[in-house]
């Protein structure tokens, strides 16, 4: 049977984190441990935790304070490296778990020995924020099918974008050891994870909510706020992280994959030149609609879908 660990990652969560601990000691399926790592609050979270922690009896849980705050892409990596377990569940503060996740996802899991990645459908939640300021989320939960079925997310033009956030991760610690060396400390934990998962074709999701998935206004990610120049460094990112894994197919696919490296080098060259198109017409300064749209109809299959060109279009009018 696998060990279990969870990673919290905590930063002035007084508000919502008694809810998110209650619902990991309710799991049917206990972690073996569970480590919140707090990235120095300046609230009473520690003390809530603490508190909970003596309260319940619970000696498997750990509070580990940061002296200083790193932010909270490094402070899930400083979770995962402190983790024991075989399987590693990441977690927001501000969430709520149904409490047979982790039994599910783990049994899962041990069940299927190839997958490295597995994520879950959830149910999104509103507060101090609506549905039109994360787009990207409704989206995700308009196409989930909640049928319970587990399906492979294979690799193809659209493997850089992630579909579900890392709250409803679980992934083997060999996953991130393996991968490690690679990591690119600007990018999220759930991004890289994702990706790399997916270059290895070890990457399912089981469909089926496991979880409340809380957004709010302090948290949200809103098309309104998008500028030009936002939308330029994003694209720029993603085109580094093209070449990045480019670079390293060897690396993170294995050197006895040619068919696999040559096929997967392929797309991802097709990517770069896809990416630096819509930067080259974005650095244009308005680009027309029509413009937009033929490079979307060239190379639909490297975007999510048609809203991506025409938010392209839109913030390059700025």
């Amino acid at each position: 049977m696998s060990k279990i660990s969870v990673v919290l990652a905590a930063y002035n969560g007084s508000a919502t984190i008694l809810r998110q601990i209650s619902s990991i000691m309710m799991q049917t399926r206990k972690p073996d441990e569970v480590i919140i790592i707090d990235d120095a609050s300046n609230d009473d979270t520690v003390d809530i935790v603490r508190q909970f922690k003596e309260d319940n009896c619970l000696d498997n849980w750990m509070i580990i304070q940061n002296d200083h705050n790193v932010g909270w892409k490094e402070n899930f990596k400083l979770g995962f490296s402190k983790a024991t377990g075989d399987l590693i569940f990441p977690c927001d503060q501000d969430d709520f778990w149904y409490d047979k996740k982790i039994q599910i996802m783990t049994e899962i899991m041990d069940e299927s020995p190839n997958i490295e990645l597995l994520v879950s459908n959830y149910k999104i939640c509103y507060k101090g924020t609506s549905p039109t300021e994360n787009l990207a989320y409704l989206w995700n939960q308009l196409h989930m099918s909640n049928d319970r079925s587990l399906k492979q997310i294979c690799f193809d033009e659209k493997w850089y974008y992630t579909s579900r956030p890392g709250c409803t991760y679980c992934f083997r610690s060999d996953l991130f050891s393996n991968t490690l060396k690679l990591w690119k400390k600007e990018l999220s934990h759930d991004g890289q994870l994702w990706r790399y998962s997916c270059i290895r074709n070890s990457l399912y999701i089981y469909n089926e909510p496991l979880m409340d998935f809380w957004r709010y206004g302090s948290n949200s990610t809103s098309t309104k706020r998008m500028t030009r120049e936002s939308r330029i460094a994003e694209l720029e990112t993603m085109l580094d992280f093209y070449k990045h894994c480019i670079h390293n197919l060897e690396s993170i696919i294995g050197t006895g994959e040619k068919g696999k490296n040559k096929a997967a080098n392929n797309i991802m060259k097709a990517g770069v030149e896809v990416i630096s198109k819509r930067i080259e017409l974005l650095e244009r300064r308005k680009p027309t609609i029509t413009d937009e749209l033929k490079l979307y109809k060239k190379y639909k299959n490297y975007y999510m879908g048609i809203p991506a060109a025409i938010i392209d279009w839109k913030v390059g009018r700025e």
